[in-house]
């Protein structure tokens, strides 16, 4: 099959689609692998939507603004910044933290569902400081779980550990994971010590946009603003317009880039947040212009676009 008809095929998949303009699935490389299949939440500028991979359909949800989502393991019900949870037929409801009254913002799941982590800070601290906490979706066991700061947090999938974004205490913007205090207990940051990513690495240097472990527990995913690869070529632009994605073990022992053993830094087109497809394989997000979703295949390197009509795009999560 040569590249047209390979293109041409690909843009039928989502003709029943609700969008005015219907999404544009294609392959950038002749040799993806298989079309994904499952959905995407998708939260934009606009509201919250789903897109079906395998039927083609793009649906709104809610006009709810949130620059994250995390699915619950259910596949009917979503969290969006500030503790609020989504059903898929468009609920809306908020987690309360009782007394405590905790600004949240951004948090996700733990594989069983029983699990909220989230960042978050009292009233009476900055604007720009925040701590890793954790609830139960019903609002009960608030506890907190980091004394030193922490942005954007992702459980391992047995939730015993998080792996978050951490300014100042470790460098500018740096990755790390720690040991969460076991329920009941009493303790604060109990280190084991943590594992620290991207401290005097200069392709983290512009930043971290995103932290998530993998749903298989084997890699850390991590986003960056690479000053470091701005120029020519693949990273045209990467500053402006998008962010570099790296591997790590979560004990530390191994990093890599998207594809193949010792591929060199590229630039995928992700543009901020990132999340991981069910089984692992994949690595789903905003793309540059924001009007579009990447999804890149990790082994391969190898990616589709969906390209919608709906608006900025801010993040994105997978489920079946």
């Amino acid at each position: 099959m040569n590249r047209t008809t390979l293109l041409i095929a690909l843009a039928a998949l989502p003709a029943a689609c609700s969008d005015p303009v219907a999404p544009l699935l294609w392959f950038d490389r002749i040799d993806t692998p298989t079309i994904p299949s499952g959905r995407l939440a998708l939260t934009a500028i606009g509201g919250v939507d789903v897109f079906d991979m395998t039927a083609g359909s793009f649906e709104p949800v809610a006009d709810e603004r949130s620059r994250c989502v995390s699915w619950h393991p259910d596949g009917e019900q979503m969290l969006l910044e500030n503790l609020v949870i989504v059903q898929a037929t468009g609920e809306r409801a908020r987690i309360s933290t009782g007394s405590d009254s905790i600004i949240a913002g951004c948090g996700e799941f733990t594989a069983d569902g029983t699990w909220i982590f989230f960042e978050g800070r009292r009233p009476t601290e900055e604007h720009s400081f925040s701590h890793i906490w954790r609830i139960r979706p019903d609002g009960m066991q608030l506890e907190q779980i980091t004394a030193g700061g922490g942005f954007l947090p992702s459980p391992s999938p047995d939730g015993t550990r998080v792996a978050f974004m951490h300014y100042g205490v470790f460098g500018p913007a740096t990755v790390n994971y720690v040991v969460t205090r076991t329920v009941g207990s009493a303790a604060v940051d109990t280190i084991s010590p943590p594992i620290i990513f991207c401290e005097s690495d200069p392709v983290c240097a512009g930043g971290v946009t995103a932290v998530r472990w993998s749903p298989t527990g084997e890699w850390i995913a991590y986003a960056t603003k690479s000053a470091a690869l701005q120029g020519g070529g693949p990273n045209i632009g990467l500053i402006k317009y998008g962010s570099l994605v790296r591997l790590a073990r979560p004990d530390g022992s191994e990093t890599r880039y998207i594809g193949p053993p010792g591929s060199e830094p590229h630039h995928h087109g992700f543009q901020g947040d990132i999340n991981w497809s069910p089984d692992g394989e994949w690595l789903v997000g905003p793309s540059f212009p924001g009007s579009r979703i990447r999804l890149v295949h990790l082994a391969s390197g190898a990616g589709v676009m969906l390209n919608t009509s709906v608006g900025q795009f801010l993040s994105a999560d997978w489920t079946h």
